[in-house]
């Protein structure tokens, strides 16, 4: 009898220690990178403005619609994990030419925890667009490690 109490005992132990490193992950796992829209108002001042967008879509095969029909100040697009480079292409409304964006970066893994696994950082090198709409463009942080964080400034 005791044996057996003492094999419970034990089962107990090794399952409650199992799970104290399961938890549900409450933490943002997928780090976006933001773009804000802004009207340069001259060589010095500027401001935020909103943007009509017919679409956003990515320039990987098969390409992805990101964002259809909407008006925005800012969007937040998902970087390619496995790749130094993401390319996108932002349609301002339904008539005019589509400018496409091409961000280069270097990537970085870091463990969150055993319960939310690994998150993918971005640190941005280079940044090329074409000019139908955008007027200019600037990385404001090159460091893509929090979803609430601007990123780029396109200037329209």
């Amino acid at each position: 009898m005791r044996f057996r109490l003492c094999i419970i005992m034990y089962l107990l132990w090794i399952i409650s220690a199992c799970n104290q490193d399961i938890h549900i992950c409450e933490e943002p796992t997928d780090v976006k990178l933001t773009i804000g829209f802004y009207h340069q108002i001259d060589s010095i001042q500027y401001r935020d403005t909103s943007l009509s967008i017919a679409y956003v879509q990515t320039l990987h095969q098969p390409p992805v619609w990101l964002i259809d029909s909407s008006v925005e100040h800012s969007i937040s697009l998902p970087l390619n994990q496995l790749a130094d480079s993401s390319g996108f292409i932002i349609q301002p409304d339904s008539v005019a030419d589509a400018d496409t964006i091409l961000i280069y970066y270097t990537r970085q893994q870091k463990l969150l925890s055993p319960g939310c696994g690994f998150v993918t950082f971005f640190m941005i090198d280079t940044l090329r667009y074409t000019t139908h709409h955008i007027d200019s463009a600037s990385i404001v942080n090159k460091s893509v490690i929090n979803i609430h964080e601007e990123h780029i400034r396109l200037f329209y």
